[in-house]
């Protein structure tokens, strides 16, 4: 019975020491992602640009495609 306790205290420790770990480095990886963030908004400030226009994206496409298309021939 003692070592079935035991184990299960181990198991239960074990698992607490991931968590704890796991937090560590989420408050580690704070400051990155708020260095990060300006980097990421303008990217998806770019990408909204490119795609909310729907002829300049459906000319680009279609521009893809004779380039692609007099490469082939």
């Amino acid at each position: 019975m003692q070592k079935h306790l035991l184990s299960l205290l181990m198991k239960r420790e074990a698992s607490l020491l991931i968590h704890f770990t796991v937090f560590d480095h989420q408050e580690e990886d704070l400051p990155k992602k708020k260095e990060a963030e300006p980097v990421l908004v303008r990217l998806q400030r770019v990408s909204d640009a490119r795609h909310l226009d729907d002829f300049s994206l459906i000319k680009t496409l279609r521009a893809r495609m004779r380039e692609s298309k007099e490469k082939s021939c």
